[in-house]
């Protein structure tokens, strides 16, 4: 009867490699507070937006309603990104069909960002957000969402390159 080595078992078990893809893989939570012209403050107190490397507001990149979010480089993005906005910021009753929505861009989570000249990072995984008001029946429109409102998001990527 042949001899079996089993010093070495469960090395490479379907457990330990699901446990080690489990490692590389992160969820990301970003909570941004909405103050006036649409600057945004990155809420960081109990551990939220941890891991974020950069974010600029609507004020800073001077485009109405915009906020983007730079990452750890990932190898892919996992799954579809989700917003949530509170709208703790609007003074009295919002007219009938009044309300703002998101809509998140994904892009390149191993994007050369260098050209923006961010000090250390030259490569990061982007999120940008479009913050659009939609009022009655008119045409929807991208729009700063009213100070004292928040903007929550999150975001799962991977380092693994066996997704």
């Amino acid at each position: 009867m042949p001899s079996v080595n089993n010093a070495r078992k469960g090395v490479n078990s379907g457990t330990t490699v699901q446990k080690t893809l489990k490692l590389d893989a992160t969820t990301y939570y970003a909570r941004v507070d909405i103050g006036n012209d649409g600057s945004g403050s990155l809420v960081e107190s109990g551990g939220q937006s941890k891991g974020i490397v950069a974010f600029n507001d609507a004020a800073t990149l001077q485009q109405s309603g915009s906020y983007i979010f730079l990452y750890p480089t990932q190898e892919t993005w996992l799954g579809s990104p989700s917003i949530t906005w509170v709208s703790g910021g609007i003074t009295g009753t919002p007219a009938d069909g009044e309300y703002y929505a998101g809509r998140v861009f994904v892009y390149d989570p191993q994007l050369d960002v260098s050209p923006f000249n961010i000090t250390g990072v030259s490569k990061a995984a982007v999120v940008a957000i479009q913050m659009y008001h939609i009022s009655g029946s008119s045409v929807s429109e991208v729009a700063n969402p009213p100070s004292g409102s928040s903007i929550y998001l999150t975001v799962a990527g991977t380092t693994s390159p066996v997704f």
